[in-house]
């Protein structure tokens, strides 16, 4: 037994039989559903009021008494009847005469007693057909005459039955029958009790179902999200992976050019530590010589004690005539032999960490597309913003604030404030090219002068052979081979522009610090056409 509750509140400890039970009774049902009245297991209920009969039957009789019935509409309600299940009867007053049972017989009524078998309810009283063909003063004279009793016991009700008093009146056998039959009224009543018992049952099924399928539903959440689990772990694994690869190849790259300045160091201090052991060799010599006159200096002392004066004059001759100094000049070349080799090799090994940038980069890609309002007239622009190229002639459009007069250059569309942006660009076999970055704002009429204190920082190829950065002076630029497709990398915080190789995977040159001071935009120069300069600049895909 366990603390059952029910849908309507009602809880109480019991089995699970007791709670069907009390559902049962009640109606309840989850999810609201109800059963109909008719369909609680209670007693039915006599829905039509009749006149009082006066009832004698062998059943009654054998207490030798005589029972009245009197309406009972208000009375038999169920189970739970308004004033338990016997208060609607009650007994009236005795009656001088008794009228034996043979004398009443046609106007008996039918006896249930076997409805105690399904329901554990009392007896109820209740005819099995219409009996009588008489009047209502022939029903009352009977009622008259029929026997009093005030020794009624509670616990055998009376009922009120409907009578029809066109019917014909059943046979004495017939109504021996009918007895101990079971009404029609009542099976009806069970068999729609047990339909809505069992979808009371079907119910709780589907509740049940129900559960199953919210329990299945949460389980596939759960297998969900231990597969998402495993997916993070899983590709946090992989990035790790990855982070330590490039850590090791930076590690090793940085390992190499500590080396390299190590070796640097060692061979830039290696004069001063040789002439250290040098100087501190010949002083040494010195000092020892020193320290040998200095005892013939005392050995000559002596001597002149003993009157040997010729012997000290030549020994103090000899002795002055010695050089006695120290060569403490610090001629030990310069050091830009060493520093000029180191600085070679560093950069040789920093080149390593161009293909771990060119790595990275690709994710900052921006699709730029080139500004037609701001070329020059004599360039051609493809319809999708990608291509330009010199067209030799003047297009014949206005020449704008906004347009370039004199040097064959356009700027794209994109605009960059802040973050990072990277792009690619198609040079093919050019002889001549610009690429970088201007500021919106500058100046775009006359002979620029392509430098960062103007607001250009711009990398240029010429003459075929010849690459520069246009920093104020120029740098010279030397490729490892000629680059066909350069990418550009701006990092406006940092103040950086970059140049790469995309082919060989190379560093072509950058700009540090750069002071950007507004909005930039890509720049772009195919220079003027010939022979050797007929491929468009293309903007390509990252």
């Amino acid at each position: 037994m366990s603390l059952q509750t029910c849908h309507c509140g009602w809880s109480k400890v019991t089995t699970y039989h007791g709670l069907r039970t009390h559902q049962g009774i009640k109606g309840c049902t989850p999810k609201g559903m109800s059963i109909p009245q008719s369909a609680h297991r209670k007693l039915p209920q006599i829905s039509s009021p009749a006149p009082p009969i006066r009832t004698q039957d062998p059943f009654f009789n054998i207490f030798g008494i005589g029972l009245t019935t009197q309406s009972m509409t208000r009375v038999l309600s169920g189970v739970q009847l308004e004033q338990g299940y016997f208060n609607g009867f009650q007994t009236e007053p005795p009656h001088q005469s008794y009228t034996p049972l043979t004398a009443v017989r046609e106007e008996n009524v039918i006896l249930f007693p076997n409805l105690l078998n399904q329901t554990n309810h009392p007896p109820v009283a209740q005819p099995a057909a219409p009996l009588f063909q008489r009047n209502s003063s022939q029903m009352r004279t009977n009622w008259d005459r029929a026997p009093r009793t005030s020794l009624f016991s509670p616990a055998l009700p009376t009922v009120t039955a409907p009578v029809n008093l066109g019917s014909p009146q059943p046979t004495v056998q017939d109504r021996s029958v009918l007895f101990f039959a079971t009404p029609q009224h009542l099976r009806g009543t069970t068999d729609e009790s047990d339909r809505c018992r069992r979808a009371l049952d079907f119910s709780t099924e589907d509740q049940q179902a129900k559960q199953e399928r919210m329990k299945a539903d949460l389980q596939q959440k759960i297998h969900v999200r231990q597969q998402r689990k495993e997916e993070v772990r899983s590709s946090a694994a992989d990035c790790w992976g990855c982070l330590d690869a490039e850590w090791l190849q930076i590690n090793s790259v940085f390992s190499s050019v500590m080396k390299l300045v190590e070796e640097a160091r060692q061979k830039a201090l290696r004069p001063l530590e040789d002439r250290k052991r040098e100087v501190g060799r010949e002083a040494e010599r010195i000092v020892q010589k020193i320290q040998r006159e200095i005892e013939t200096f005392e050995k000559a002392i002596g001597e002149l004690n003993n009157n040997q004066v010729s012997s000290v004059r030549s020994l103090n001759e000899s002795v002055d005539n010695e050089e006695t100094g120290v060569d403490t000049s610090l001629s030990l070349g310069t050091l830009r032999a060493a520093t000029s080799t180191m600085m070679n090799q560093i950069e040789q090994e920093l080149e390593k960490l161009t293909s771990v940038e060119l790595k990275r980069v690709p994710t900052f890609a921006m699709d730029v597309k080139l500004d037609p309002a701001t070329a020059h007239r004599s360039l051609v622009v493809s319809p999708d913003g990608k291509k330009v190229k010199d067209g030799g002639t003047n297009s014949g459009v206005p020449d704008t604030a906004e347009r370039f007069d004199l040097f064959g250059s356009i700027l794209g569309l994109n605009g960059l404030t802040s973050g990072r942006a990277y792009w690619e660009v198609d040079v093919g076999c050019k002889s001549g090219w610009d690429l970088g970055v201007a500021r919106r704002s500058a100046n775009r009429k006359g002979k620029l002068e392509l430098n960062p204190e103007e607001g250009y920082w711009v990398a240029v190829h010429f003459e075929d052979k010849m690459y520069a950065a246009m920093t104020a002076p120029p740098v010279r630029i030397s490729p490892k081979e000629k680059p066909k497709t350069v990418g550009v990398f701006v990092d406006y915080e940092e103040g950086l522009v970059s140049f790469y190789d995309v082919k060989t995977q190379s560093h072509i040159y950058s700009f540090s610090e750069c002071l950007f001071g507004g909005e930039i935009c890509p720049y772009f120069s195919p220079h003027t056409q010939n022979e050797k300069n007929t491929d468009p600049l293309f903007i390509c895909a990252v």
